[in-house]
């Protein structure tokens, strides 16, 4: 058995030194550490091993092997110690200085960091007279780092000997064999050691003897670390649906969201076509003199708005009246604004729009054209082309007259007049910050301003208008949903009734068969008798 575990071992070093390694193979290292602190490989063979490989002529080879020497020390506790700290050992790592540049710097930073954590050992002499023969030699060692000399080995403890178990101190005889604890190093008798257990702490990763008192004491941190597991596990879940919960609710925001930017660029879209449309028949018309502020805004029938806001709207009253249109902007402003009575001059700066805003300009145009489309993106058409082709296929009859109407010409009038406003507005601003002028002293912002403050009643009042017409198609699209579902589960049921009247069925001739079964059998039985009789006769009559 051992030799396999040292052929099996000495594999493991070859592959963990191996000369075409370009940098070191942690999971081989971390396998020799294991094996030697599992106490399946002895410290002493396993130092041989690197002692073997040390000798080599590659330094590449070298290299690797200090690396897992290295590693050995740092893990595996005292008994490597020993061994490695040895004086022969130290002799041979003190001849090896002269051998290459690269192995020369990592012998001497190895025997650098230990001197420094043997350094209050007085059993590790070899390691402090090897340094300081090297550094009376004149060697120049590399960079002492704490960090590197840091030694925290957790290992299995040594074999203590005995002649009596230390638990029941039964004397020890030919049939009463000990055996050692692998978790506390007490030497027990078979019936004291009866148990198996996993010692990850050692790097122990097979069950291995150990005495009821070590075996109790795991099983109890077993079962409190299975305590804290189910804890954990539970907090765990609670996170997890709390996540699950505030995904879906994203994920609904984000739906709703792409559905609401959906609607809003196939609206943009309708109205640039209706632009181009109109422009197109704009530019067959003869053009007329420049446009002032009235001239920029769409036709609107203003016959039920309010008086002063339609005498502002209204573009055949500014054409007909153009002086008396001045004056209501000019009174306007001075009842709304005080200031604005000083300046009593208009603004005779060109109105357009440059092709490279300012950030101001930008953002108003984004923030106020969003708005207005935002505000009218209703699901409206989809939701009545659904219900009317339902109705198309004949199978639901919907009540019609409770469908809140389409928006009418009046409507459309409006939102043109207040798109119009809007570009106008923007404009206004975005010349005024190219110029460097002051809005507050511009009378034709102000007015498209408050004009705009009196119009966004109206537009809340449309826009109330259409959710009440979304609202009505989402409660006709779950009225059609139970419907279906309502169909679904009518089919189900006919086709459970017509399976269960077909067993039935099936169960009422199994019983008719059953019944003229029997009625045969007894009239055979009835024949038989009869038979019997007249046998029976004829033979006395004989």
């Amino acid at each position: 058995m051992d030799f396999f575990k040292r052929s099996k071992f000495d594999k493991l070093i070859e592959k963990a030194t191996s000369e075409m390694l370009i940098e070191s193979d942690i999971e081989s290292i971390i396998a020799v550490c294991d094996n030697v602190r599992s106490q399946e490989i002895s410290p002493k063979y396993a130092v041989q091993c690197l002692k073997k490989r040390l000798q080599c002529d590659n330094p590449n080879v070298v290299l690797r092997s200090f690396d897992v020497l290295e590693s050995l020390m740092k893990n595996c506790g005292t008994p490597v110690h020993e061994e490695v700290c040895s004086t022969d050992f130290m002799q041979q790592l003190v001849g090896m200085v002269d051998t290459s540049p690269d192995v020369r710097t990592k012998l001497l930073e190895c025997l650098q960091n230990w001197a420094y954590v043997f350094r209050d050992k007085p059993g590790y002499v070899a390691v402090i007279d090897a340094y300081e023969n090297l550094k009376n030699a004149g060697y120049v060692f590399p960079e002492f780092s704490e960090s590197a000399a840091m030694f925290s080995v957790v290992c299995a403890p040594s074999w203590k000997e005995g002649n009596a178990c230390h638990r029941c101190k039964s004397a020890f005889t030919t049939f009463r064999r000990k055996h050692h604890c692998r978790k506390c190093g007490q030497v027990f008798c078979g019936e004291c050691t009866s148990s198996r257990a996993i010692l990850p702490e050692f790097g122990i990763e097979k069950e291995v003897r150990v005495c009821d008192l070590c075996f109790e004491s795991i099983n109890r941190g077993l079962s409190s670390a299975s305590n804290n597991s189910e804890d954990k596990r539970s907090v765990e879940m609670e996170n997890q649906l709390r996540r699950e919960k505030e995904r879906q609710l994203e994920q609904q925001e984000n739906e709703d969201l792409e559905l609401a930017l959906a609607l809003s660029a196939s609206e943009a879209e309708s109205n640039k076509r209706n632009n181009q449309i109109k422009s197109t028949i704009n530019d067959n018309k003869p053009s007329s003199a420049s446009p002032t502020v009235a001239h920029l805004l769409p036709v609107l029938d203003t016959s039920e708005m309010d008086p002063e806001l339609a005498q502002y709207l209204s573009k055949h009253y500014q054409r007909a009246n153009p002086s008396s249109t001045q004056d209501f902007i000019y009174q306007e402003n001075s009842q709304e604004h005080p200031m604005l009575q000083q300046s009593t001059t208009q603004p005779s700066a060109p109105i357009y729009a440059s092709s490279t805003p300012s950030d101001h300009g930008t953002i108003s145009i984004n923030t106020l054209k969003s708005g207005v489309n935002s505000d009218f993106n209703v699901p409206g058409n989809s939701r009545s082309s659904e219900i009317n082709s339902a109705n198309s296929d004949g199978k639901t009859d919907l009540n019609t007259s409770e469908i809140p109407n389409q928006a009418n010409p009046k409507q459309e009038e409006f939102l043109d007049a207040l798109r119009g406003s809007i570009e106008f507005f923007v404009n206004r601003l975005q010349s005024n910050s190219q110029r460097g002028r002051n809005i507050s002293s511009d009378t034709t912002v102000q007015t498209l301003f408050l004009t705009l403050n009196k119009m966004h009643p109206q537009l809340m009042d449309y826009k109330h208008y259409m959710e009440e017409r979304r609202a009505y198609f989402e409660k006709m699209q779950d009225k059609l949903n139970q419907i279906r579902e309502a169909r679904e589960a009518l089919d189900a049921l006919r086709h459970d009734h017509a399976v269960r009247k077909q067993i039935e069925e099936q169960e009422a001739a199994r019983m008719r068969q059953l019944q003229i079964m029997q009625k045969l059998e007894a009239m055979r039985q009835q024949k038989r008798v009869g038979l019997t009789c007249l046998h029976i006769v004829s033979l006395y009559h004989f």
